[in-house]
C-alpha cells in the first residue's frame, strides 16, 4: 500500500471538512492518526533504502503504537518488511521486526496488508506452510476480492501450488478473474495456471490473448509507462506458455522471446523456465541448462524448473550432451 504526499494533503482537507460538519471528536482523531501514519510510512518508503536510521524510528513507533489501534501497525509493519529487501540497515530492522512480529498486536490481529507482506517474505524464502497458514489468516479478515484480497489471494494461490494443491489455487484464480475480468496480470495468472496444468488450453490462449490486446491498446496512450512495459511481459509469457502447451510452438517462441526482451534488466523466473522448456522440447540442452539455471538463481523453489534441471541432467541418454 503506497502513500503520495498530495494524497495526506487530501485527506487532510476531508478531515478538516469532517470535523467542521460535526464528525464525533473520537472518530475525527482516528482519520487524523491516519493521515499521520500514511506521512511516516511515505517518508520512510522515500528514504529507508538508504537511511536505515529512519527505518529504525518507524519501527520504534510501530512498537508503541496503542493496541486497539492494529490496522495502523499492521501497514507500517508491512511495509518495513518490504523495505527490508533493499539491504543494509533496512534489512537489518526488516529482521528484527520478523523476529519480534509474533508480539505484535497486528500479527494476532491477523491484518490483512501485514499478512500478505509476511506471507510474499516466507513464499520467496521456501517456507511454503508457515506462508499459506499467514496468508490463510489474512484472507479471513479482507474476504473481499480487491485491494489487500487480492494480493493475499495471489500469493495463496503460488503457496497452494508449491504444497501440490492446483485445485485450491485454482479456485483463488477464477475468482479473482470473475471479480475483475478486466485485470490482465490476474487474467494472465488464471491462463498460466490452466497451462501448467494442461487444462483447458485454447481458453488460455484466448484469456491471454485478450488480456495482450487490452494491454497493448493502453500501451498506445501512455507509450513510455514502465509498468505497462512489464505488464505486457507477463501477458506475452503467459500467452506463449499457453501456445506452447497446445502446442503451437512457433508463435509460442516468438511470444516467450518477446516477453524476455521486455523484462529485460528485471528478468523473471517463469518467463526463463518457459524458455528453458522450450529449448529442451527442440534438443538444444545447453540453452536450456543456461536458462534453467538462473531462473533457479531468482527463485529456488520453482519446483518445474527443478524438475528441468533434472531431466537435464539425463540429457547424455538421449545423445545430448551438456557442456
Amino acid at each position: 500500500m503506497k502513500c503520495r504526499w498530495e494524497h495526506v494533503a487530501l485527506v487532510g482537507l476531508l478531515v478538516a471538512a469532517a470535523c467542521t460538519l460535526g464528525v464525533r471528536p473520537e472518530r475525527g482523531a482516528q482519520l487524523l492518526q491516519a493521515v499521520r501514519i500514511a506521512a511516516t510510512v511515505d517518508r520512510a518508503e522515500q528514504v529507508a533504502p538508504v537511511d536505515g536510521a529512519r527505518s529504525a524510528a518507524l519501527w520504534m513507533r510501530a512498537r508503541t503504537m496503542r493496541r486497539d489501534k492494529p490496522d495502523f501497525q499492521g501497514l507500517v509493519l508491512a511495509r518495513l518488511i518490504e523495505l527490508g529487501d533493499a539491504g543494509g540497515d533496512a534489512a537489518r530492522v526488516r529482521d528484527e521486526v520478523l523476529r519480534d512480529l509474533p508480539a505484535q498486536p497486528a500479527f494476532h490481529a491477523g491484518e490483512p496488508p501485514l499478512m500478505a507482506a509476511y506471507g510474499r517474505y516466507l513464499l520467496a524464502r521456501g517456507y511454503t506452510k508457515e506462508a499459506v497458514a499467514a496468508l490463510e489468516d489474512g484472507l479471513r479478515r479482507a474476504p473481499a476480492v480487491d485491494g489487500d484480497g487480492v494480493d493475499l489471494r495471489l500469493c495463496l494461490a503460488e503457496g497452494y501450488e508449491r504444497l501440490n494443491q492446483p485445485d485450491k489455487a485454482q479456485q483463488l484464480l477464477e475468482a479473482l478473474h470473475e471479480a475483475q475480468p478486466d485485470e490482465p496480470t490476474l487474467t494472465c495468472a488464471l491462463a498460466r495456471h490452466w497451462a501448467d496444468h494442461h487444462n483447458r488450453l485454447p481458453e488460455a490462449v484466448r484469456l491471454a490473448g485478450g488480456a495482450l490486446a487490452g494491454v497493448r491498446r493502453r500501451a498506445l496512450l501512455h507509450p513510455g509507462d514502465a509498468a505497462l512495459r512489464v505488464t505486457r511481459a507477463v501477458c506475452l509469457d503467459a500467452l506463449g506458455w499457453a501456445q506452447y502447451r497446445l502446442p503451437e510452438r512457433d508463435p509460442a517462441l516468438l511470444n516467450l522471446r518477446e516477453a524476455q526482451r521486455l523484462f529485460d534488466k528485471s528478468p523473471s523466473a517463469l518467463n526463463l523456465y518457459h524458455l528453458a522448456e522450450a529449448d529442451y522440447d527442440r534438443g538444444q540442452d545447453v540453452d536450456a541448462q543456461r536458462l534453467v539455471e538462473q531462473a533457479l538463481r531468482l527463485d529456488p523453489w520453482l519446483e518445474a524448473a527443478k524438475q528441468l534441471q533434472e531431466r537435464l541432467q539425463d540429457a547424455p541418454h538421449r545423445g545430448k550432451e551438456i557442456s
